[in-house]
């Protein structure tokens, strides 16, 4: 799953929102969550329907993350991971699921209005 940052809410009545991005050398460096895609059927309010879903798959926060949310982040694969999530065993697409190392990761905005340009 494509994506250029994503947020996490801290607290409420008013939240803070937090925009976590990559390191590099563009503004919001485009990165892959790890994620799931399969065609779904499901019975609909005018009977049998179907449509493409998906999921993002999370993992435990690392440590710039956590004092935000404490319990997990998205995975985030590195480039050379992308072949192994594709087209790897379900062992081999299990090692990616792993905390994105914080050093390579930084808070892109802060603030109280969740509506402020993520770009995720």
């Amino acid at each position: 799953m494509p994506a250029s940052s994503f947020c996490e809410a801290k607290g409420r009545s008013p939240a803070t929102y937090f925009w976590f991005g990559l390191r590099g050398d563009e503004p919001r460096p485009p990165f892959a969550f790890a994620g799931l895609w399969t065609h779904s059927r499901y019975d609909g309010l005018n009977g049998q329907d179907e449509c493409e879903t998906y999921t993002m798959i999370t993992t435990t926060a690392n440590d710039l993350v956590r004092p935000v949310h404490p319990e997990r982040m998205p995975v985030i694969l590195q480039p050379d991971d992308y072949q192994q999530w594709l087209e790897g065993s379900a062992g081999e697409a299990h090692d990616l699921l792993r905390p994105f190392p914080e050093d390579a990761m930084h808070i892109v905005k802060k603030g109280e209005d969740e509506r402020q340009d993520g770009g995720a």
